[in-house]
This record gives structure tokens, sequence and C-alpha cells, in this order.
């Protein structure tokens, strides 16, 4: 996906299609993030509760 970006930054007007295809996989990607940050919280709870401070 980002060497097309670089590619299109150069178009000053992308096609339609491609910057709803960016869109779409930006919104895909951002989910994925939330569920890695909810996992990596959940870890930290998890190893803060097991181990001595």
């Amino acid at each position: 996906m980002l060497p097309c970006l670089a590619e299109a930054a150069n178009s000053q007007y992308p096609a339609p299609d491609f910057v709803r295809r960016v869109r779409q996989e930006r919104d895909r990607m951002a989910k994925r993030v939330e569920a890695l940050n909810r996992n990596l919280e959940a870890l930290d709870a998890y190893l803060d509760a097991v181990t001595e401070k």
C-alpha cells in the first residue's frame, strides 16, 4: 500500500477509487492497532497483577 502512496502523491487528483481503497485500508489498520493496544493493556494489567512492585 505505501509504495502506491508515493506514486499517488505525484498526482494532483488521484482516482476516487484509489482514495476509497486507501481510506478502507487506513480504517482496517486502525482497527488492528486498536485491538493490539487492548491486548497490550491486558498484558500489562496481568503482569502488574502477578509481579511484585
